[in-house]
């Protein structure tokens, strides 16, 4: 038998005193003197049931209370398992109960701190997960929470468990120290004659259920860490039965490691109550003290929350020089930068944490009283209170997301920016899968995955040729360089507030409380650097954040890699895009539409059903061709950019600027924490203001170089194709001619590194083209009836059954987005109305403008408002409440009324372009030689204008104030 290690003072986190190395050995006593600087605690508890967010937010808050660093949590009852970044910065992963949730379930609870030394988890079942955290030098500590079947179940269950409990000891991922906590549902005791593992402290008394675990602990040589530190018995048990009458130590923590603990005891009611039966047993093991010191620093630095004030902030920018002084680029950019963060610094006050803000002050006094009388309390009564508590905490969360949305609704801020400062996790991945179908775990085997796969994304892959013909009309002159004050001011105003800074850490809000002050410093340091050539070595790099796109989010395609840039280096690009704007509009043709002022994905939507429409009357033959690009802005290579910009006539000066700024750059890719650097060799950063336009400055030139035979004569130009940056759309009659233009596209677009993918390219006809099998070398491209085109359901014959019933889900969706805002009787319902005319509404009738429908189209999604105003005031179907009067309740827009406002203004629109773009065009397009056949045609898009004002409706929509007057509602009953 080991020897007795005396219990030790409990003390905060990373607050222990030192000790002198080589003290500790194993069965001898210690005292608090002994114990070194930093240790980490590791808990468990069994919390009876973790169903909701706000049970695991007051948990990590009880949590935070007894310094727990990791928390192993049993019996979570919960429907669906997920791995979650919590507000707080806490890694939850939390697995499902089985039978619907109704038994089991085990997870953990991880510190911020130590969210980065997570290399593995994984949930083997309902009863058992494993955790595997990075020590340092080579060691990884493997943590198993563990729930045992209760005493009803058969002895055959529990030999299950244990059996899958040692695989789970024994298997990979080895650990150099493991450590299994939970409810063990077993009376363990103290340690008999010839157990090795057991110690001599426990509560007295051994049923079978703990023979078996005594005889898995010799058998498995893990110890029980409870029965080696002496307490009396009321600190020792772990369960009290709903009388408390009795109380049991069942909940145990096995290491094979029993040398690194300094301390296991049991964290009373009155310091943690969640309202379970259970106490929390809370282990102290020894860690490497300065690495743990690093990082408690660093986390806490993080954790801090500071508050701007801008009007301190400008009085002691008034005292402050932002011009730099002398010195190369660098220097002065270096002391602009940090000029800016300290006297941002300065004027910020630190925010006083409010870990229990969204709770009410009957809430808790409720908890206040389940610590001081719950020991007193009946059984019954105590259950009561457990329920009404969580009832409340529920509610009280509810409450609290209501009331912010609340205040931003009433003072027409954004809901949505609210929801998310108000949101209490997000998702993380809890693995990977390869290309291959292999499923990865450990961390560090996913981060190595990650970095595999952005150097190979960001790896240039073909050598592009440079443009060496110099652009005519080069001056040298450095005035004709110069940045202006107002250029940046300008520059400066354009930039969105809200989002997240770069490597300099300077947010858009500082730069425009400070504009006017910054204006002059900054103007002459871009000049200096189109002077020069030099750009900061801070602009280089950046910091990725991978957001989800849609699909399975175990799949690393499917995440949009997002460049967090300088502030500093989006103000520049900024200026010299207002510059080279001109020249790029000037150059892009008329089919592209996307990032072009005067243009919208309206345009290139319209384009299409038009011509459908008009095919469809004639019995033209028409075929669709949606191209696909694999991660397009990610691999279109520098040469091909900086060579279009050239074609163009961009100035030499600001092509060099631009490849400097793109060039020999790097990145850091953050998934779990730990940063992952990866060089970039292509592809245009996403997160840049400019880069939209330097793609599609790329991909025009391939667009004009590539000789394809599509296309439909319009009045005796050929519409061959529409682009919305990189979505493009191929045109013709003949599903033959689409075929060789997606062979000649395909060559001409990996000339410069993108690559149409198989998969996703689509494309369809109508019943007057002829059947074909269109194929992309040996992949067969899927022909479609309808197709999601940015964002609208497209069909050959224009028919909107498909999309009606998609703008009715959409438009539910926002809804219930916004329910709690819209359903509150305590806002002002003009306020309701504003929020539904602005976040639902748009939903429901997206592309509109380009609508034809019929009647009972318009019944459905009438039918849909409806529906929701009845939500919006708390009445159903059985009230008979008529719909003028909900109407009148609510104050909303009528969906039918903007459907046709929106088509009257995008029709005014239309008629008056005068830049011979594609949208005005088919508009008007009638096809020369072809007869229309007999009989009534196929609605059209301008039957309303052409009943209500004839043939010259296009006349009278050029003039505005005659065209605003009209009303198109109701126009089926126009004599």
């Amino acid at each position: 038998m080991s020897k007795v290690v005396q219990e030790v003072p409990s003390v905060p986190c990373g607050h222990r005193p030192s000790r002198q190395r080589g003290q500790r050995q194993r069965g001898r006593n210690l005292t608090a003197s002994d114990l070194p600087s930093c240790f980490l605690n590791i808990a468990t508890i069994n919390v009876r049931g973790l169903t909701s967010d706000s049970a695991v937010d007051q948990l990590i808050s009880e949590l935070d209370k007894c310094a727990v660093d990791v928390a192993c949590v049993q019996e979570t009852l919960r429907f669906e398992a997920g791995t979650w970044k919590w507000h707080t910065g806490h890694e939850v992963m939390l697995g499902a109960g089985s039978k619907n949730g109704k038994v089991g379930g085990v997870g953990f609870i991880i510190a911020p701190h130590l969210a980065t030394k997570i290399t593995h988890c994984e949930i083997f079942s309902e009863r058992i997960a494993m955790l595997v955290l990075e020590l340092g030098g080579g060691s990884t500590i493997k943590l198993l929470s563990v729930y045992a079947p209760t005493g009803t179940y058969g002895d055959d269950a529990v030999e299950e468990f244990y059996d899958e409990l040692e695989n789970a000891v024994n298997g990979p991922p080895k650990g150099t120290y493991v450590i299994c906590a939970g409810d063990y549902n077993a009376h363990l005791g103290r340690g008999e004659s010839g157990e090795n593992f057991v110690g001599p402290h426990g509560t007295p008394g051994r049923n079978s259920r703990g023979e078996t675990l005594a005889q898995f602990c010799e058998r498995t040589r893990l110890s029980v860490a409870n029965t080696y530190f002496q307490k009396r018995l009321g600190r020792r048990w772990t369960y009290h039965t709903p009388n408390r009458q009795m109380f049991h130590e069942i909940d145990f923590i096995l290491t094979n490691c029993l040398r690194l603990f300094h301390n296991v005891g049991v964290i009373g009611e009155s310091r943690f109550n969640i309202g379970s039966d259970h106490r929390l047993v809370r282990a102290t093991i020894a860690i490497k003290p300065k690495e743990e010191r690093k990082r408690l620093a660093a986390y806490h630095s993080k954790r801090i929350r500071y508050e701007l004030n801008e009007e301190t902030l400008k009085t002691l920018a008034a005292t402050v020089d932002f011009t730099g002084g002398s010195g190369n680029v660098h220097t002065r950019y270096e002391k602009v930068t940090s000029a800016i963060r300290t006297v941002v610094k300065d004027a910020s006050q630190r925010v006083r944490s409010k870990p229990r803000e969204r709770l009410s002050e009957v809430t808790l006094q409720m908890l206040a009283t389940r610590k001081e009388v719950g020991k007193t309390m009946t059984p019954v009564a105590r259950t009561v209170l457990n329920k009404a508590i969580r009832v409340r905490v529920k509610n009280d969360y509810r409450e609290y997301a209501a009331r912010r949305a609340r205040e931003a609704a009433e003072k027409a801020t954004s809901i949505k920016r609210t929801f998310i400062s108000t949101r209490l996790k997000t998702t993380t991945p809890e693995c990977l899968t390869k290309a291959d179908g292999t499923v990865l775990r450990n961390r560090k085997v996913i981060e190595e995955e990650i970095r595999t796969f952005f150097q190979d994304l960001f790896s240039s892959k073909v050598h592009v040729e440079a443009y060496s013909e110099p652009p005519e009309g080069e001056n040298d002159n450095k005035e004709e360089w110069r940045v202006l004050e107002s250029e940046v001011m300008q520059a400066i105003r354009q930039m969105k507030s809200g989002k997240a800074p770069g490597p300099d850490q300077i947010r858009p809000e500082h730069l425009k409380c400070l504009k006017e002050v910054l204006a002059r410093p900054l103007a002459d340091l871009f000049t200096e650097m189109l002077d020069s050539g030099i750009v900061p070595k801070d602009w280089l790099s950046s910091h990725t954040i991978l957001i989800h796109k849609k699909g399975a989010r175990d799949i690393l395609a499917n995440y949009r890699p997002i460049a967090l840039l300088s502030t500093m280096l989006k103000v520049f690009s900024r200026v010299i895009l207002n510059r080279i704007r001109h020249i790029l509009n000037m150059n892009t043709g008329k089919e592209q539409a996307g990032f072009r002022e005067g243009f919208s994905t309206i345009d290139q939507i319209h384009v299409i059903t038009q011509l459908a429409e008009r095919c469809r009357e004639y019995r033209i033959p028409l075929c669709y061709l949606f191209i696909d690009f694999k991660k397009a802005f990610d691999t279109v290579e520098h040469q091909a950019v900086l060579n279009a910009l050239t074609a163009f006539g961009v100035p030499r000066r600001y092509v060099e600027m631009i490849r400097k700024c793109n060039t020999s750059c790097f990145t850091d890719v953050n998934l779990y924490g730990n940063p992952t650097r990866i060089q970039i060799r292509r592809g245009v950063r996403q997160g840049e203001v400019i880069s939209p336009m330097l793609f599609s400055a790329a991909l025009e030139i391939v667009m004009q170089n590539a000789q394809m035979p599509c296309g439909i004569n319009i009045d005796g130009e050929r519409l061959q194709y529409l682009m919305f940056a990189d979505d493009i759309v191929l045109i013709g009659s003949e599903p033959s001619a689409l075929e060789n233009s997606l062979r000649i596209l395909r060559i001409a677009a990996s000339s410069i590194g993108l690559e149409i993918h198989p998969g996703k390219t689509k494309w369809m006809k109508n019943s007057y083209a002829s059947d074909y099998c269109l194929r992309m070398d040996d992949s067969v491209i899927e022909e479609v009836s309808s197709y999601v085109y940015l964002g609208q359901a497209v069909t050959m014959d224009n028919d909107l059954t498909v999309e009606i019933s998609r703008r009715r889900r959409a438009g539910w969706v926002a809804f219930n987005k916004y329910r709690d805002v819209l359903t509150d009787k305590r806002i002002d319902a003009q306020v309701r109305a504003r929020v539904f005319n602005t976040h639902v509404l748009p939903a429901l009738v997206y592309g509109s403008e380009t609508w034809n429908t019929i009647l009972n189209e318009e019944r459905r999604l009438a039918s849909t408002q409806r529906a929701m105003e009845r939500v919006m005031c708390g009445i159903t179907l059985m009230h008979k409440i008529p719909a003028h009067e909900i109407r009148r309740r609510t104050g909303v827009k009528d969906v039918i009324e903007n459907i046709y406002d929106s088509k009257k203004r995008w029709a005014g629109h239309v008629a008056r372009l005068n830049d011979n773009r594609w949208t005005s065009r088919v508009t008007n397009w009638y096809p020369r030689g072809v007869k229309r056949p007999r009989g009534r045609p196929p609605a059209r898009w301008s039957d309303p204008f052409r009943k209500l004002f004839g043939q010259r409706w296009q006349q009278v929509a050029r003039n505005r104030n005659e065209w605003h007057r009209c009303v198109l509602q109701g126009w089926r009953n126009h004599p």
